[in-house]
C-alpha cells in the first residue's frame, strides 16, 4: 500500500492585466512524489508561468470531509486550476 500525504499548494502567477492570479488546492502525494511535484513547480517558476509557490503539509483539522472527497493526485489537481490561472501545466 502506498503512503499518501496531503499538502496545500498555493501559487501566484505573474500579473495578467492588473492583478496576479492566485490558486490554492489540496493535493494528495504518494511517498516520494513530493520531489516530482517540487521539481515541476520550480520549473514553472523558471519558465515564467508562476511567480512563486508554497507547499505546506495540511494540518489534520484543516481537511474537511468535502476536501477529502475532492482530493486528487497533485498533477490533475493543479491542472484543474488552469481555468482560473491560465497556467499551462504541460510545459
Amino acid at each position: 500500500m502506498t503512503s499518501l500525504r496531503i499538502f496545500r499548494v498555493t501559487y501566484i502567477t505573474p500579473k495578467h492585466g492588473q492583478r496576479p492570479r492566485r490558486a490554492r488546492v489540496y493535493v494528495k502525494v504518494p511517498y516520494g512524489g513530493a520531489f516530482a511535484m517540487s521539481e515541476v513547480l520550480t520549473r514553472m517558476v523558471s519558465v515564467g508561468q508562476l511567480e512563486r509557490f508554497e507547499v505546506a503539509a495540511a494540518r489534520p483539522g484543516e481537511i474537511t470531509p468535502d476536501i477529502r472527497a475532492a482530493l486528487q493526485r497533485w498533477l490533475p489537481a493543479l491542472t484543474n486550476t488552469s481555468s482560473i490561472t491560465g497556467v499551462d501545466w504541460t510545459t
